[in-house]
């Protein structure tokens, strides 16, 4: 069963890529990669791309204090590890990917029509203000 939620980490790929970064690969470079392939795509990354995109926002917001209710204890700990790398060096890169979602995405066209389009909408909002 695919999960989709309306929170940054309630969906398969965000999922996915959290456990990827957590487990295996343990690199700030995928952080990178995923605002890299938003940011390439010129609106046109798919809604894969644009959630593990918010995902690694979130990581970039809770390096500047300011995580997730509920982001799990380990997630925090590789943020701590990480935090002058995200926070100082990500945040523009984050911003950007966010409110590039928020602007133009397939996962913003996926979001429209669905009776919790403003719960999406008002979470990755609230995202941007924990970013700035």
């Amino acid at each position: 069963m695919e999960a989709w939620g309306t929170g940054s980490f309630d969906n398969d790929a965000a999922i996915d890529w959290l456990r990827m970064l957590l487990d295996q690969i343990d690199d700030i470079v995928l952080v990178d990669m995923a605002f890299d392939l938003v940011a390439t795509a010129d609106g046109r990354a798919d809604a894969a791309r644009c959630q593990e995109a918010l995902a690694a926002a979130e990581l970039v917001a809770a390096a500047g204090h300011n995580p997730r209710p509920g982001l799990d204890p380990e997630t925090l700990a590789w943020v701590e590890r990480n935090w002058t790398a995200l926070w100082q060096e990500r945040r523009r890169a984050a911003l950007a990917a966010v409110n590039g979602i928020l602007r133009n995405s397939a996962l913003l066209e996926g979001w429209r029509g669905r009776p919790d389009f403003e719960a999406w909408q008002a979470d990755a909002g609230h995202l941007v203000e924990r970013l700035s």
